[in-house]
């Protein structure tokens, strides 16, 4: 173990080329972030991206270069895939029975496999299983790595593992120095592979923060008369910290740290827009300049502008609530902004008076309803949803069975068809949340890795699930306030730290 390094000096070791792997993603962007304002501000016109990695990215890297140099065949699988094959062993094993939750399962059974690969103990499973749930999840392990070997793939949990058989055949070479900085622990299947490292020739260094005991002003704890009242606390105290007398420049690094942020997102997003940003609170004004920020992100389904997609997607292969196709016409994320008048008076006059108690309409029934000249109201021209209808004319039938690629090209021709993501000028975090979107199709074309056809109905199934556990996060924003889980905030030193919900 080397001596704690400072911040600057883990900058000075970016500079000198040493690749520097981190225990997070959080950690990695704020040290990058660092390292360019370092550059910046030194005057450099233009540099290399800062070598930082966290270890799941560093570990890809090394994997990558073995399949580049042909040394390794098996597909290493994103979470999609591993999820994919999860949930085709848990419902391959209750076949009798159909399992209202096999999405969920299939999480539980991926996050314990990955437990269990961590500490080495997937060998284990069966011998040690001695509860009706252990044994039953040994079953599926098993089933599970019989997958994995039928399918020439691996699992990101065990490329640690892999890993280490390449070390020790030769294959696998580090180029140039590594520093690992800031990890507290080390998983046994992290250990077992840095053992292995450390016994080639490899220049490969593992180091502490160094932090300032003197800065460490004082610790204290307090007790709120209610949940909201915590929050409202923890955000003044907060406040007086940008108000106090500062030795430095910059406003003070805090870091805000909750069990799970995302239970009480909303309400910690309106008592700090109370106390911090006040100008934030109408509901157009753009969050993205926001002092705090999360470091996981908002889930992508939950967005907006990908409710409204998601909602147009499902209406291309079935009825739609009356509510949900007002809300779409009424979208600013699709094709140009229309009259809001007309808009109403067509959703009143038509689709809710002329359709009596239909609860639900398809695309094309809207569409000529949209067209139609009555002579109690005239027509409603609707773009959008007239191109968007001559697509679906000549795309994939919606009974139809396709490649999830194939799908995934459709879907893209449905949304531009339907001018999404609108006409106007997107904000920082809609431009992300886009940029997010085509990410998640990317990824559900790589379920193609089964040669599996679904129908549309099932891609959507696949793609809905892929956009709730997508997140959402604006880079380069350097918030001084973050709100993280705290297993999220190793690997970073920051002037204060606030932890809530404590029991």
């Amino acid at each position: 173990m080397s001596p704690p390094l400072t911040h600057a000096q883990l900058l000075e070791a970016l500079a000198r080329g040493v690749q520097v792997v981190l225990p997070n993603p959080r950690a990695t962007r704020t040290l990058r972030a660092a390292f360019d304002d370092r550059q910046r501000s030194s005057g450099a016109a233009a540099w290399d991206a800062a070598p930082a990695l966290s270890w799941a990215d560093w570990t890809r890297s090394l994997w990558s270069g073995l399949v580049a140099d042909g040394a390794e065949l098996r597909l290493l699988l994103n979470p999609a895939q591993e999820h994919a094959l999860w949930r085709e062993v848990i419902e391959a094993a209750n076949s009798e029975s159909r399992l209202s939750t096999p999405d969920s399962l299939a999480d539980f059974a991926r996050g314990a496999w990955q437990l269990a690969s961590s500490f080495r103990a997937v060998s284990r499973l069966r011998s040690t299983a001695t509860t009706y749930d252990s044994r039953t999840f040994a079953k599926w392990a098993e089933s599970f790595a019989r997958l994995l070997a039928e399918q020439i793939c691996l699992p990101p949990a065990q490329l640690e593992d892999a890993l280490r058989e390449h070390v020790r055949s030769g294959s696998l070479r580090l180029e140039g120095p590594v520093l690992l900085a800031g990890f507290s622990t080390f998983t046994p299947a992290q250990t077992a592979l840095l053992d292995d490292l450390r016994n080639s020739p490899v220049d490969l260094q593992v180091a502490d923060l160094a932090t300032d005991p003197s800065a460490v002003l004082w610790r204290s704890h307090a007790v709120a008369p209610s949940p909201r009242d915590e929050l409202s606390l923890a955000a003044h105290w907060i406040r007086s910290l940008f108000y106090a007398p500062q030795a430095s420049s910059t406003p003070p690094r805090v870091a805000v740290l909750l069990p799970d942020p995302d239970d009480i997102r909303d309400e910690l997003e309106s008592v700090f827009r109370e106390v911090f940003a006040p100008e934030l609170q109408p509901i157009t004004a753009d969050p993205s300049s926001a002092p705090w920020d999360f470091t996981a992100g908002r889930s992508l389904a939950s967005h907006p502008m990908v409710v409204d997609a998601l909602d147009l997607l499902r209406w291309t292969d079935r009825p739609l609530p009356l509510e949900r196709i007002s809300a779409l016409l009424r979208s600013p994320f699709l094709g140009a902004e229309l009259d809001p008048g007309a808009i109403s008076r067509f959703d009143v006059r038509s689709l809710r008076r002329d359709c009596g108690v239909l609860p639900e309409l398809d695309l094309p029934a809207v569409a000529r309803m949209t067209q139609t000249l009555s002579g109690r109201h005239p027509r409603i021209p609707v773009p959008w949803l007239e191109a968007l209808a001559a697509t679906l004319r000549l795309s994939l039938k919606s009974s139809a069975v396709r490649s999830f690629a194939d799908w995934a090209q459709h879907f893209r021709n449905a949304l531009r068809s339907a001018g999404w993501p609108g006409s106007r000028s997107l904000t920082a975090l809609e431009f992300e949340t886009a940029r997010a979107w085509d990410s998640t199709l990317d990824l559900l074309s790589t379920l193609d890795f089964r040669a599996r056809r679904v129908s549309a109905t099932q891609a959507l199934q696949h793609l809905e699930r892929l956009a709730r556990s997508a997140r959402v996060h604006i880079p380069g924003t350097a918030a001084p306030i973050q709100v993280m889980r705290p297993a999220e905030a190793e690997g970073t030193v920051f002037d204060a730290v606030v932890l809530l919900r404590a029991t």
